[in-house]
């Protein structure tokens, strides 16, 4: 999660700061090693509060997502043939601005995303994963 919500889209990181509650209750988690009796939890505990930290603090969140941003830079530059981040996103000649990381421009509704090809046929909402399949009517 940390190295989506600093490398992922802008809707990617608002979706996680929606259920960070979730990620809360990772910072309870507790697993001790039976044969050592070793708190292997600690490191689950210590992600999460530093997740959080993260996704609470938008100037922080900025920052890292900047040096990320620089570090693939960097990287796609040197390996493979000079192609940015802005060229893998699409960027290149067009700015996608739905994914867009402004953080100081509104946040967009949820149907205001084009979600691709299901979304033309009606289907694609996030809220058909919440949906029981099967028999039930519609």
């Amino acid at each position: 999660i940390d190295y989506c919500v600093k490398n992922g889209t802008r809707r990617f990181v608002e979706d996680v700061r929606d259920n960070m509650d979730r990620i809360e209750d990772c910072k309870r988690f507790k697993f001790v090693e039976p044969d050592t009796g070793k708190d292997q939890g600690l490191n689950v505990r210590e992600k999460a509060k530093t997740l959080l930290e993260l996704l609470q603090s938008t100037e922080r969140l900025a920052e890292e997502r900047e040096k990320a941003r620089r570090a693939r830079d960097r990287f796609h530059n040197e390996s493979s043939g000079g192609l940015s981040s802005e060229d893998v996103r699409g960027r290149g000649g067009g700015r996608n601005r739905d994914l867009d990381d402004d953080w100081d421009a509104p946040k967009k509704k949820r149907d205001e995303f084009d979600d691709g090809p299901d979304r033309r046929r009606g289907k694609g909402d996030d809220d058909e994963f919440d949906k029981p399949r099967g028999g039930g009517r519609r």
